[in-house]
């Protein structure tokens, strides 16, 4: 019987895993992840990727060894990308708009969370907010291409999902800029996070990039160093801006301030 739930876990876990080039003995490796799937769920999830990519029909009724050169064309079609949209929210249990290229929300969502979460704040709860903006992205795209860059980033949101470990809520701010909402953290706890996640991110490796990349981390919470919610923003992008100035591949936190702050 088909099981919704274990082909989109297949399908993203194939897209995520071995987004271009891909082996048999990849995919099997990654089938022995999820114990007791018969091989027809990794089918049903196969075709998924071979309509979505536009791949020949029929190719699949050869089973596993097709699949190998057919995932790096799901995220280019618009209906790839809205099945894998599709897929993390049931995956995740999350509703909200997932970005269209990363595994992390939409800059719409965070628009909608930090008005629902600033409001909150003003009440009773804390509110940080980290701004990180990979360093020297432009040479990646610039050295290698833009299929590259997109490789580097879907990687670096893997990065920031697992540094933050549901602790607060990423996003894709724009470009290459994350941002990460942190609800009831304190303006230390919050430096704590976001220097996890700048060594996390110095050590990722990429599938097609020999380098590594570093991230700069501007931090800011409510009531500590802002205001209201628009300096909150504002403050931890100069901060982020800060981080850049200082030398880049560090975070760097607002000052306290010593007002009676009150968001507005």
């Amino acid at each position: 019987m088909y099981n919704e739930r274990l082909a989109f876990a297949i399908l993203v876990k194939l897209n995520e895993e071995f987004p271009r080039k891909v082996h048999l003995d990849d995919l099997r490796q990654a089938q022995s992840d999820f114990s007791n799937i018969p091989e027809e769920e990794w089918l049903i999830a196969a075709d998924a990727l071979i309509k979505l990519g536009r791949a020949k029909a029929g190719v699949v009724r050869h089973g596993m060894s097709d699949v190998p050169g057919l995932i790096a064309n799901i995220e280019i079609t618009d209906e790839g990308r809205e099945c894998l949209k599709r897929a993390r929210h049931v995956l995740g249990g999350e509703s909200g708009d997932i970005d269209d290229l990363l595994p992390v929300f939409a800059k719409r969502q965070f628009d909608k969370d930090f008005v629902a979460l600033s409001a909150g704040a003003r009440v009773s709860e804390p509110l940080s907010v980290l701004f990180a903006d990979l360093d020297h992205f432009k040479t990646v795209n610039d050295s290698f291409d833009h299929f590259v860059g997109n490789d580097v980033l879907v990687e670096t949101a893997k990065t920031l999902n697992a540094a933050c470990d549901k602790k607060g809520r990423c996003y894709r701010w724009g470009g290459e800029e994350f941002a990460v909402l942190l609800p009831n953290y304190s303006l230390s706890e919050a430096g704590v996070l976001a220097e996890r996640v700048r060594e996390a991110v110095a050590r990722t490796e990429f599938k097609s990039y020999p380098h590594h990349m570093t991230v700069s981390i501007g931090v800011a919470t409510y009531p500590e160093t802002s205001s209201s919610a628009d300096d909150l923003l504002r403050d931890a992008d100069k901060a982020m801006l800060a981080a850049k100035t200082a030398g880049r591949n560090r975070a760097c936190l607002t000052k306290p301030s010593s007002d009676d702050n009150r968001l507005q």
